[in-house]
């Protein structure tokens, strides 16, 4: 066939053409014996776009137990939260990152909701999307990270209120998770899907860390 008959004369072509050149290694990929990855914990954060924060809202007796921020806007209020790991489940950075910043054993009852946030640092915008599930504290004891949160409180909806009108409240949002929780307004965890692990081939030996398909 003459299309045929052209295709070849291409292929005799670019592999003439390609002989002084430096020709390209191909790896084989194959498929390593466990897929599984451990979480590798963010190096460097990178806020010129959007980024995935997991987050508690830990509940007793209808009080929310928040946080006192002593570095990232030092002195204001939070939610027990923070970034998600490379390879992390959310569900389950959410609730590393709340026992982390409480000392405290929880128990995740429900998904909240996905709350999104833009706010301005230094002049720049900040778009954080964030997980937040309900959590149940097992223990009680508090045990905090001076060097990251200098002090943790229970807090009533109204308490909660005023601390954003002192300007103290690091992330408005955290009212509206309160009144979702207390309109009943809760998701079944199941409704975020555990992540899919794609990474189940590695490159041949022959082949730095580097080089391995991501």
């Amino acid at each position: 066939m003459r299309i045929r008959g052209r295709v070849a004369e291409l292929v005799d072509a670019l592999d003439s053409k390609s002989s002084s050149r430096k020709r390209v290694k191909v790896q084989v990929l194959s498929r390593p014996p466990n897929n599984s990855m451990k979480p590798i914990p963010v190096q460097q954060r990178i806020k010129t776009q959007p980024y995935v924060v997991g987050g508690c809202l830990i509940v007793k007796d209808d009080k929310f137990l928040l946080v006192q921020e002593a570095v990232a806007e030092a002195g204001t209020w939070n939610h027990p939260a923070g970034w998600l790991d490379l390879g992390e489940d959310i569900a389950t950075g959410a609730k590393r990152e709340a026992e982390e910043e409480t000392g405290l054993q929880l128990k995740i009852t429900g998904l909240l909701g996905v709350y999104p946030i833009l706010k301005s640092k230094e002049g720049a915008p900040n778009h954080a999307v964030k997980f937040i599930y309900i959590a149940k504290p097992l223990t009680t004891n508090l045990v905090l990270d001076k060097n990251e949160i200098a002090d943790a409180r229970w807090f009533t909806l109204s308490e909660v209120e005023t601390l954003e009108k002192e300007h103290v409240l690091r992330d408005i949002d955290i009212i509206n998770q309160i009144k979702d929780y207390q309109g009943g307004r809760v998701y079944p965890i199941e409704a975020v899907k555990q992540i899919t692990d794609q990474m189940g081939y590695t490159l041949n030996s022959n082949t730095t860390p580097s080089e391995k398909l991501g």
